[in-house]
């Protein structure tokens, strides 16, 4: 896909009918890469909709919660596989704040988290490489500030995970 979820679990079904955004400030929600849905109607009809094939359908569909009958395909557009390079951080929420931009710019997929009983913000920046993870990351738990690199092969059949070394 071009662009994902912070929840892995979640369906294609569910992202699309829930407007599921990813990550990156240039990334559109995620449902705007659907080209066409398969439908199986309350009539028991089954039809295909896109922008151009029954638009209304097609775009009561996208973010319907599910209003418009059971998706049955999706067809999307996706971009070839990649890899991910991860660099988290921490900064204080003020500090976040007043650097928000800069921050959300910082990488084409950032995210950030934000903890307000420790008025602390995660950011999580990311950015496509051709590297290949060859460490297990092991992170020492005697600091309190965090980074490490996370190399994240996406599209994968199997989904997996690699982790590059860093320090905690």
């Amino acid at each position: 896909m071009i662009n994902l979820g912070s929840i892995s679990e979640q369906t294609l079904a569910g992202m699309l009918t829930t407007a599921t955004h990813g990550t990156g400030v240039d990334h559109r929600v995620l449902s705007s890469h659907v080209q066409a849905v398969r439908l199986l109607l309350a009539d028991g009809t089954k039809v295909t909709c896109s922008r151009d094939h029954q638009p209304d359908l097609f775009f009561a569909t996208l973010c319907g919660l599910g209003s418009t009958g059971i998706i049955l395909d999706v067809r999307m557009e996706v971009s070839p596989a990649f890899r991910l390079r991860e660099e988290q951080e921490t900064y204080k929420f003020n500090d976040v704040i007043h650097n928000f931009d800069a921050l959300a710019r910082s990488a084409e997929f950032v995210r950030l988290w934000w903890w307000p009983q420790a008025d602390e913000v995660r950011l999580s920046a990311m950015d496509k490489t051709r590297e290949v993870s060859s460490c297990i990351l092991y992170p020492a738990l005697a600091s309190s500030s965090f980074r490490y690199d996370l190399l994240i092969a996406y599209n994968s059949p199997s989904a997996r995970f690699e982790v590059g070394s860093g320090t905690h």
